[in-house]
């Protein structure tokens, strides 16, 4: 887990919404992108990280979560972010 309190890593992957996970090989290839809401897609990302392949896309769920409040947005930005 990596944490990213000024966005700067987030915004450098195109990462937008909370609740987005990326998990990456040791040469930094993408191995996972997205939610894992589900057991299923946490198993995705599991088995990923542990056998160094691509997790199928189909297997990855969409992330739920608020959009990420990045430096300089506005007070309404920030406070419409999550609805």
């Amino acid at each position: 887990m990596l944490l990213d309190p000024g966005g700067i890593i987030a915004a450098a992957f195109g990462v937008s919404q909370s609740g987005r996970c990326l998990a990456f090989n040791a040469v930094g290839g993408l191995l996972f992108s997205g939610g894992v809401g589900d057991a299923s897609a946490a198993d995705a990302m599991t088995r990923a990280l542990l056998e160094g392949r691509a997790a199928d896309p189909g297997d990855q769920d969409a992330p739920t979560g608020c959009a990420l409040v990045r430096p300089g947005d506005t007070p309404e930005t920030a406070s419409a972010a999550c609805g």
